[in-house]
């Protein structure tokens, strides 16, 4: 398990509870809008940022010692990233279980997110030492590894799971990549509509998606619990190859706030767009 970064406090990320949050490395998706390329670079995805040699970043997709395309971006936007704790690019397991210990009757919960939590093999054992902290635990995840979801489930060791939905089935590998496989995000799916455990979906609602886009993912979903619609931003890092579709105008928070009247009508639990 490798973590990019925390946020040490949010009243916005796990409804009704003060928490933190931990963001893993590393993600099986490449989604153009990405606000945590950041995360996608501390592991597998896309190397490590090399402290020695600032600006440098190993990129997998280029062989994984070519210097990745956004590695100016990247080290331009380190320092400020809202999603790194203290500027630096990686938090260790221990650090992050030592700012737990102490937070402990601050925090109420922490929420593992990433990148994507679930590709990591030792998940089970790092949320059962936040567990034991004594805190509730939420899981964001993109879906990808329903098995790891139905697991988690099965041992009680999550307490609320928040499942991005990010296109209707036929354009996901368009928005997220070539590895993305929308019929493992629909297992996940009926594993949280089969289960007693609180979740919602999430949908960002980036360039190039439009209102039928957002129709068809709620006619796509079974009757959720809760469906949160993003507001897109522009991401800080991206690649290159992708700037038209980051600048592309998106959806407007009165685009999202109209819709959202008809899109009740499908989803009945759609949360108003803020």
């Amino acid at each position: 398990m490798k973590l990019a970064g925390m946020v040490r406090t949010t009243l916005l990320d796990f409804p009704g509870k003060i928490a933190c949050v931990l963001f893993t490395a590393g993600c099986s998706y490449n989604c153009f809008y990405c606000h945590n390329r950041i995360a996608l670079m501390g592991d597998a995805a896309c190397g490590s940022i090399d402290e020695t040699n600032a600006g440098a970043v190993s990129c997998a997709h280029a062989g994984g010692d070519a210097p990745c395309a956004f590695a100016g971006q990247a080290q331009e936007s380190a320092a400020s990233d809202a999603h790194v704790a203290g500027g630096a690019a990686h938090v260790s397991i221990a650090q992050a279980m030592e700012f737990l210990q102490k937070r402990r009757g601050l925090l109420e919960g922490v929420v593992v997110s990433g990148g994507e939590p679930t590709i990591h093999r030792d998940l089970d054992e790092f949320i059962e030492q936040i567990k034991k902290l004594g805190y509730v635990v939420k899981l964001d995840t993109c879906g990808c590894n329903p098995q790891v979801v139905a697991r988690l489930l099965e041992q009680g060791t999550v307490d609320y799971v928040a499942l991005d939905v990010k296109a209707p089935w036929k354009r996901y590998r368009e928005i997220c990549g070539d590895h993305a496989e929308p019929e493992v995000v629909r297992d996940t799916l009926s594993i949280l509509e089969k289960s007693a455990i609180r979740w919602e979906t999430r949908t960002t609602v980036a360039p190039t998606l439009d209102f039928e886009d957002l129709q068809e993912i709620a006619i796509q979903m079974p009757r959720v619990p809760a469906w949160r619609l993003n507001l897109y931003r522009i991401p800080e890092i991206y690649k290159p190859e992708d700037a038209w579709r980051v600048h592309a105008a998106a959806p407007s928070l009165a685009d999202l706030r109209r819709w959202a009247i008809r899109l009740s009508l499908l989803q009945p639990n759609l949360l108003r767009p803020e």
